[in-house]
């Protein structure tokens, strides 16, 4: 198991393109091509102890490609930051076009009211080790809003580059006592920020 308290010991071939990065929501180009999303529900949550795994089936739309949603995890503090300010919890949801390459689609949670769609979640989280089976919709946290794009990495080892990243504009919510919730589950997993190294951002809308 990778360590976090060891970050700078994770191995990577280029590093030129690493992710989580700062978004500097001013210094962006701007493509009119939002990202569309269907019907995204989860039927699986796992508890594998050092974070939660949830499946099940959606579909987005990223570029005018169709891309296949595989897993949804999280990580807080959030990975990526906005204007030099990280959220309180990021989620990723990882997905795979027909030619295999990668996206993550991501969305930053601040601190503020109780977010329903996590209570769901938390209060159906098993024991670690186990899975649960489940029918959450969580197709409102990537609807109607803006994405900022850029090519990076996996963020986790082997921090693989060539992923295409989407990260929502619009931030949701996460109160307090859910983030309580979160850190009972696993530990604070964020990576910290990579050089941008002169990669272009751009604003899906």
């Amino acid at each position: 198991m990778y360590r976090y308290d060891a970050q700078q010991n994770w191995s990577h071939i280029s590093g030129q393109q690493q992710s989580p990065i700062n978004i500097t929501t001013h210094h962006r180009q701007l493509i009119a091509t939002r990202p569309t999303f269907t019907t995204y529900q989860l039927t699986k949550i796992q508890n594998l102890g050092f974070k939660l795994s949830l499946s099940g089936h959606g579909q987005a739309t990223l570029q005018q490609r169709p891309g296949q949603w595989q897993e949804l995890h999280f990580h807080y503090p959030s990975e990526h930051h906005f204007d030099d300010q990280a959220a309180a919890l990021e989620a990723h949801f990882v997905h795979q076009f027909k030619n295999g390459q990668k996206a993550v689609v991501g969305v930053l949670f601040q601190l503020g009211a109780p977010n329903p769609v996590l209570q769901q979640i938390l209060t159906q989280v098993p024991p670690q080790a186990q899975s649960q089976t489940t029918a959450i919709t969580v197709t409102d946290w990537l609807t109607n809003t803006a994405y900022y794009h850029y090519m990076g990495s996996l963020t986790t080892p082997p921090i693989i580059e060539g992923i295409e990243w989407y990260l929502a504009q619009q931030l949701q919510t996460v109160s307090p006592q859910q983030l309580t919730q979160f850190q009972q589950f696993f530990a604070k997993n964020n990576r910290d920020i990579q050089p941008l190294n002169d990669r272009a951002i751009f604003k899906l809308d």
